[in-house]
């Protein structure tokens, strides 16, 4: 299963599951090219979205399958939280 998020400037949307991706794709497209036009799109939790698609309105899609978000943080990211030993840091004052 994927996970696509379409991005619209500076807010994301988690589109539903049964959203036909390339269709909105076209539709963004469709109504970029006329000079502006609502594009409909059904986000998560069962909502309708009307969105202004625009020359210069930056829209863009994420997908991830279900490998990338069900997997926790990767190691190499979280940082490892040590006891601050400050004995050495007085040392300095």
């Amino acid at each position: 299963m994927a996970r696509t998020t379409m991005h619209i400037n500076d807010r994301s949307h988690s589109l539903d599951p049964s959203q036909d991706l390339e269709t909105v794709k076209g539709d963004v497209v469709e109504a970029v090219r006329a000079g502006g036009d609502f594009v409909q799109v059904a986000v998560a939790g069962g909502h309708v979205l009307d969105v202004l698609v625009a020359p210069g309105v930056s829209v863009s899609f994420e997908t991830e399958t279900e490998t990338n978000f069900s997997e926790g943080p990767d190691d190499e990211f979280v940082a490892s939280i040590d006891a601050v030993d400050f004995d050495d840091y007085l040392l300095f004052l």
